[in-house]
Order: C-alpha cells, then sequence, then structure tokens
C-alpha cells in the first residue's frame, strides 16, 4: 500500500542501522514485530506521534501515566521511540535509554525552550545541544512525576534522586551530570532558581582509583605522521586536511566529523585573499609550518 512505504523503508534503514551498531538479531526481531504491528494498524505514511501513542495504548496498553511498564510494554515504548528518533535524527541514540514517550509534557516545557535557546546562542554543536536537551527533558519529567510545580521547590534532595535513577542501569553517567550541571547553572543565572544547584552536582558518579595526566603528541611526532600520508590521492588530502584541523584547532573528532561547506566563513577568505594578506599558498603554508 502506497501509504506505508515510507514507514517500510524507515523500518529498514532502522534495522540496518541497528545491525550495524552491534544490536543482537532478537532484539532487532522484537522491535519489528512492533513496527509490523503499527504498520498494519496506522494510516499515516510517515512518523505521526499522536498516531503512535494511541497505538502503545490500544494494542499494549501503554499511557502516559504508566510508571512502571512491563518489560513486554518497554521493548513496545522503545521500539517505537527508536523509530521516531531515527526519522527526525538519522541516528539512534544508543547512550541514553528511551523509558517514556518522547512527547511527554510538563509544566517546565517553557523553561527547556528557553534553555535550548540560550544553548544555540551560545554557538554549541546541534549535537551537544540535542545530548542536553534530552537528559534536561527526563529530568523535567522526573520532577513532574515527582509531583514538582515550581522550579523553585527543587532541591538537593531531588538533584540526588534523579542522579541515582539515571546511574542505576549501568553505574556511570558522566555526560548527563555536566548536562545538569550546565542546567541548574541557566536557572541560577535566569533568576529562576535561588541557588546554583550545579555546585551539588558531583563531577562523577563514579570513583576513580587512580588520576593519569593527559598525554600529548611532541612536534616531531605530528610531523612524522603527516609525512606518512599520501597527499597524492583524494583519501590522503582528506586524511592531512583532518590532522591539521585537530593538531591546529584543536578539533574533537565529532566537530571534524560534522563540519559542513557552509560552516566555513566564506566572506572572511574572500576578503583576505582581496587584501592580499592571505593568498592560498601563503595561507597553506602558514598553516603548516608549525605542525
Amino acid at each position: 500500500m502506497n501509504e506505508s512505504k515510507h514507514l517500510k523503508q524507515l523500518m529498514e534503514d532502522v534495522s540496518s542501522e541497528m545491525g550495524r551498531l552491534g544490536y543482537s538479531a532478537s532484539s532487532i526481531q522484537h522491535y519489528r514485530v512492533v513496527w509490523n504491528k503499527y504498520l498494519k494498524q496506522t494510516s499515516f505514511a510517515g512518523i505521526d506521534r499522536k498516531d503512535m501513542d494511541q497505538f502503545l495504548f490500544e494494542c499494549y496498553g501503554i499511557a502516559a501515566s504508566t510508571n512502571h511498564p512491563t518489560r513486554y510494554q518497554r521493548t513496545a515504548i522503545r521500539a517505537m521511540n527508536v523509530l521516531a528518533y531515527y526519522s527526525e535524527f538519522k541516528k539512534i541514540y544508543i547512550r541514553f535509554p528511551i523509558r517514556k514517550m518522547l512527547n511527554a509534557q510538563t509544566p517546565f516545557d517553557s523553561v527547556l525552550f528557553g534553555f535550548i535557546a540560550a544553548l544555540k546562542e551560545s554557538g554549541l554543536a546541534d549535537s551537544t545541544i540535542h545530548t542536553h536537551e534530552r537528559v534536561v527533558a527526563r529530568f523535567l519529567r522526573f520532577l513532574r512525576d515527582d509531583s514538582v510545580n515550581s522550579l523553585r521547590d527543587v532541591s538537593t534532595v531531588h538533584v540526588a534522586s534523579f542522579i541515582l535513577e539515571i546511574t542505576g542501569h549501568r553505574g556511570k553517567a558522566s555526560y548527563e551530570l555536566a548536562s545538569l550541571r550546565i542546567f541548574f547553572r541557566h536557572l541560577y543565572n535566569s533568576g529562576l532558581h535561588e541557588n546554583d544547584l550545579a555546585l551539588f552536582v558531583p563531577a562523577s558518579n563514579k570513583l576513580k582509583t587512580r588520576e593519569h595526566l593527559p598525554s600529548v603528541w611532541d612536534t616531531d611526532d605530528v610531523q612524522a605522521i603527516l609525512k606518512c600520508i599520501d597527499t597524492g590521492n583524494p583519501v590522503g588530502k582528506r586524511d592531512y586536511a583532518i590532522i591539521l584541523l585537530a593538531v591546529q584547532l584543536g578539533l574533537r573528532g565529532s566537530d571534524i566529523k560534522g563540519i559542513k561547506f557552509r560552516d566555513i566563513d566564506w566572506r572572511w577568505w574572500s576578503a583576505a585573499t582581496q587584501r592580499g594578506g592571505w593568498s592560498k599558498t601563503r595561507f597553506r603554508n602558514r598553516f603548516t609550518s608549525s605542525t
């Protein structure tokens, strides 16, 4: 049927991505059972969250008020959420288990939107903003479920309880703690809470047995690596550029991977070239001389 063609392709894409990420064949099959049930029931060609939630309610008895879903219900929720998430972001979020429906609203949605806007104004990468958004959204749902109606009523007890909840499944949640600190500082600086709760978020919820000094590359080592690259072919030129971005600009691997042509300030390049101060040859020589 034509209206289901998009959903079928989406399910195939998600299955392939799950296989690439190392999901077991049985896990993928469990998800596909849920998807196939939904495919037979829905009349939508694409993702519609309300329709998906209605499906979960009718076929699995899952409602927004379901606080302790069974294992059978959790599989259905995750299957539908993974489908919706991949449809929007073209990736599967595997580090932060999805336990509830993504569209669950809270009394603090306006605060969440303001927080996201502040992150965007700060110039953070979209992937980083999205990570913070998911952590904070889950914290706000936690507060809602705990009958907290005002952010001013949030206490260190709430913070500690939430940290215990998110660390229960794997014992470590460093990046979630970082997101919480950023959010709590936002609340404090915006006057939404009288205390800086970020001070009560531990640096790590797992004790380190040993501290290690960060390792660094010597200049000679970097030069040796660059000389080993064959720049006579497109792949070598790409690898050479990647390493230069890392050693010269200090970009992370995820940042380098996400660079697009639109991220380059072409107006600056054009103006610099017209002034005669930065020819392409001089720029290349300057860029590589200090490596």
